[in-house]
């Protein structure tokens, strides 16, 4: 057996990226190894305003949101699952100070990959840097779609987001769940009472 071998949490992340672009067996073992785990309680500030994002974070288990700054308005830009790997994009890849906070929404199971790791791995070894580029790119795409959809009415955006998250959605806090949809937790109230009629 291997001294690393391959943790199981790690399986489905490994997949995803190979089925992008296939790992070496090299790759794949510097991969475990610059990994760092880590267990948070809901409601832990991953990242403040102000300091630079240092890690994707690969989600296990649990999920993370995040809040953009609008001077004191916080709202809700992004929800990450299990399966997802976040980071604040801007602070992230061009290491300059976050305008956003990321957190833990329920308790979380995360795999750290550094910064350092992350453009040693881009720069060295093509498989990584097609993986990088792809994930950057659906990401990137998702986030547009679902701005998109929150041009409709709340009511279809609601819709919307419950085939999306599917299993997931129950999980969202109501007051998230109406900060990430743009409305107040009265209005989400009231679209979940009509949607069970």
């Amino acid at each position: 057996m291997s001294e690393y071998p391959m943790a199981l949490p790690l399986t489905h992340i490994f997949e995803k990226m190979n089925g992008i672009a296939r790992m070496p067996a090299k790759l794949q073992l510097l991969l475990l190894q610059g990994i760092e785990h880590i267990e948070l309680p809901k409601n832990q500030v991953l990242l403040k305003p102000g300091q630079i994002c240092d890690h994707y974070y690969y989600i296990e288990d649990g999920i993370l949101s995040c809040h953009p700054q609008d001077g004191d308005k916080a709202y809700c830009s992004w929800l990450m699952f299990p399966g997802d790997i976040a980071t604040a994009v801007e602070s992230f890849n061009n290491q300059v100070p976050s305008k956003e906070t990321i957190r833990t929404v329920t308790p979380c199971k995360l795999h750290l990959l550094a910064w350092k790791h992350v453009q040693n791995f881009t720069d060295k070894h093509r498989a990584f840097a097609k993986i990088r580029q792809v994930l950057s790119d659906s990401y990137a795409l998702l986030a547009w779609e679902i701005g998109v959809q929150r041009q409709h009415h709340p009511e279809e955006f609601y819709q919307y987001l419950k085939k999306l998250y599917a299993e997931h959605f129950h999980l969202i806090p109501r007051d998230l769940l109406a900060a990430y949809m743009g409305i107040s937790p009265a209005k989400l109230y009231e679209i979940i009472k009509n949607s069970k009629r």
